[in-house]
């Protein structure tokens, strides 16, 4: 079964990985579009646990993603409990105002010491990354920013033990930026500006991309247009030359890369950043 050892541990390999300041790579293991301007410190713990296989119970990613939601649901279904009872692998919600009555945030519980005034923590959108932007990390909390935490103890029991966990993500992640942008403009042979970059790409379908910095995306309508770049890529992939990126085009360009079976998920990450290269003969 998995431990809550095993569940922080899982949490942990995400460690410093950048989030973009709206955690694309967070929304992108839920397995649901970037929710443009929503916190992502509930999608992360929902998606670890979901990628786990861990037992959700009656909380959604709307729920989770919603800390005051997750806390009410925690306190109907009695698993709500003050922080000096909680173990590692508890859910942990935050009140920054320290009144301990509200729902601001959400993480995981690591290390808890009844007998101290603070708690180790895991949390996603939280802390900051080495390129300044929100990231996941480990923290020390006081309990007088704890309004309570949420009983996980008998998800682990129910769930099948998980994957070797990779060591930290920070450490190997590959990212597509310009170097690798400008490959694919030359082995596509774009009729655009061979410069790396993709303009004018609209931000809802950033989440297919998580790991792609050499897409510059548009939240404003009159700013989302068609790149000849990426016209020139759907065409080489196989799909409607519109444009237009989405996850249509990331599952073909991965199936283009030689990726088979379930790493053909419409989600460019690290893994998929990593074929390319490979495919195209450049380095990240």
């Amino acid at each position: 079964m998995t431990t809550a050892a095993q569940a922080i541990a899982w949490e942990a390999q995400y460690r410093s990985k950048p989030g973009d300041n709206g955690g694309a790579f967070a929304w992108a293991l839920a397995g649901a579009p970037q929710y443009t301007g929503s916190a992502w410190c509930g999608a992360f713990q929902y998606a670890c646990a979901k990628n786990l296989g861990l037992d959700l119970g009656p909380f959604t990613l709307a729920s989770v993603m919603y800390v005051p939601s997750a806390l009410a649901i925690g306190r109907a279904k009695g698993l709500y409990r003050i922080s000096k009872q909680s173990q590692p692998g508890d859910w942990v919600i935050f009140d920054w105002s320290g009144r301990e009555t509200g729902a601001d945030h959400i993480g995981m519980i690591v290390k808890n010491d009844p007998s101290k005034s603070t708690v180790t923590t895991i949390e996603g959108n939280a802390g900051a990354a080495a390129n300044g932007q929100r990231c996941v990390a480990y923290h020390e909390r006081s309990r007088s920013l704890i309004t309570g935490t949420i009983n996980r103890q008998a998800a682990y029991s129910k769930a099948p033990a998980p994957k070797p966990v990779t060591p930290t993500v920070a450490a190997s992640d590959w990212y597509a930026g310009t170097k690798v942008g400008k490959a694919l403009q030359d082995h596509f042979k774009s009729t655009g500006v061979h410069d790396g970059t993709f303009d004018g790409q609209d931000a809802k379908n950033k989440a297919y991309f998580p790991n792609f910095t050499c897409i510059k995306w548009e939240t404003v309508k009159s700013a989302i247009e068609p790149s000849p770049g990426v016209k020139a890529i759907q065409k080489g992939v196989g799909v409607t030359a519109d444009g237009y990126l989405g996850k249509q085009t990331a599952a073909a360009i991965q199936k283009w890369a030689g990726m088979t079976g379930a790493d053909v998920d419409g989600y460019l990450g690290t893994k998929s950043v990593q074929a390319i290269c490979k495919k195209l003969g450049v380095s990240a």
